[in-house]
């Protein structure tokens, strides 16, 4: 039996009127050249916003995709119920993109870049910005069609650490539990810590700060635990960036009743 490929399209699936796409879209150059579909076959595809539209493939040339809505998809997640939120640490191009990539699976509803002490970069200009805003964008994308996923996680603008908080940090108390993901023997053991706040974590909205190869420094660590967040260790083993994110999000999941 043939896999219904999912793929994005922006537009409101209010009307079962043909919808036309042209050669500008990146969803024509994946129907036409990637998976080269025909007429009278179909597709997934989803909006971005929780909903998603099966369409049949009606005509297709060099210029432009028609296709015919045929009902909602009923095998997708309409929605992300985790409330994960991921500050991570910004490293290399390569690594960064498949942290990014691998979080979106596994269902964060959001994901703030953070430029560290220890990070690969420095902040760059804004137009560095905006390429890379561009491409981690088409990457959320693509991973929500490949976990089927209707509704894409925030990508929010990257900052400095000491901005998100005296940035964006409301006054009070905070209304998320703040996670800090780092290497320490005074550390609490994330295993035990987590346990016991299992009975609230499906509920609580959470933010996890990783940091980029090397850890947070001192400083960025003290600014994080004034502002309220548990520093926790994964234990006697020093994970990868790569590994720790996937296993971080693994364990946070799983509590969450998420997994089954």
């Amino acid at each position: 039996m043939t896999t219904i490929k999912y793929l994005f399209l922006d537009i409101n699936f209010d009307s079962l009127e043909p919808v036309t796409i042209s050669r500008e879209q990146e969803i024509f150059h994946q129907i036409k050249n990637v998976l080269r579909l025909k007429k009278g076959d179909c597709i997934c595809t989803f909006n971005g916003r929780g909903a998603s539209q099966l369409m049949e493939l009606h005509n297709c040339n060099q210029e432009q995709i028609i296709v015919i809505p045929r009902g909602p998809a009923d095998n997708s997640s309409s929605h992300n119920q985790t409330g994960l939120t991921l500050l991570l640490s910004i490293s290399s191009a390569a690594k960064f993109e498949f942290v990014l990539q691998k979080a979106v699976e596994m269902g964060v509803i959001a994901i703030r870049p953070l430029f560290c002490e220890r990070s690969k970069v420095v902040s760059p200009p804004e137009k560095w910005q905006q390429k890379k805003m561009a491409r981690w964008n088409k990457i959320i994308k693509s991973s929500c069609a490949q976990s089927r996923q209707t509704t894409l996680p925030s990508l929010l603008p990257p900052l400095e650490i000491n901005d998100l908080f005296t940035k964006l940090t409301p006054p009070g108390p905070p209304q998320e539990l703040g996670l800090l993901f780092t290497p320490g023997k005074h550390n609490a053991r994330a295993g035990q810590f987590l346990r016991q706040f299992s009975p609230m974590l499906a509920k609580q909205q959470i933010q996890i700060a990783i940091g980029p190869e090397g850890g947070f420094s001192p400083e960025e660590i003290e600014i994080f635990t004034k502002n309220h967040f548990h520093p926790l260790s994964l234990g006697d083993n020093i994970l990868r960036y790569e590994t720790a994110v996937i296993a971080i999000i693994s364990v946070l999941q799983f509590l969450r009743g998420n997994w089954g």
